[in-house]
């Protein structure tokens, strides 16, 4: 699809669904398939996403946050991808924060805008910290519908693997 409509460089896209009678499912699962294009292996990483109904209740007070892991090593590259869920409303400002066994590393702070990712390189982010399997990322923002996902790929096998926040 990206191909067919000459778009480059995607950072973030919307998935809409319909039914066919006019009524959907408050959830609808997907499969996102990660990979390189031409890889030496077929193992490519999945996330499995569920489509949110706008129709479900949010209160007002509800502010965005999200944790989970990501892999750090020489031997993968590691990616983290922020996102807003709803391609509808204003930019806010997202507070990361990176952790190791040692505590906070670094918190980094940008401004996301609907439709678009802030996608960092886990290597950039931790250059100078020792070599480490895993580590911890906090986003905090002010809109409820933020979202991560981990992506990491072996440099030498290119298998990958990729994980949603919590």
């Amino acid at each position: 699809m990206v191909k067919s409509e000459k778009i480059h460089n995607p950072t973030a896209f919307s998935v809409l669904a319909t039914g066919l009678g006019g009524r959907i499912p408050t959830r609808v699962n997907h499969q996102l398939i990660y990979g390189e294009p031409g890889e030496k292996s077929a193992l490519n990483g999945t996330i499995n996403v569920s489509l949110a109904n706008r129709s479900v209740f949010t209160p007002d007070y509800k502010k965005g946050y999200r944790w989970g892991q990501f892999l750090r090593s020489a031997e993968y590259e590691s990616r983290l991808g922020l996102c807003l869920d709803s391609p509808d409303g204003s930019e806010d400002k997202v507070t990361i924060e990176f952790y190791t066994t040692q505590g906070l590393v670094v918190s980094h702070a940008v401004m996301l805008k609907p439709g678009t990712a802030a996608i960092f390189k886990i290597s950039e982010i931790l250059k100078h910290e020792e070599e480490l399997e895993f580590g911890w990322f906090i986003a905090k923002c002010d809109r409820a519908d933020l979202t991560a996902y981990c992506f990491h790929y072996h440099k030498h096998s290119c298998n990958a693997s990729g994980e949603h926040s919590f």
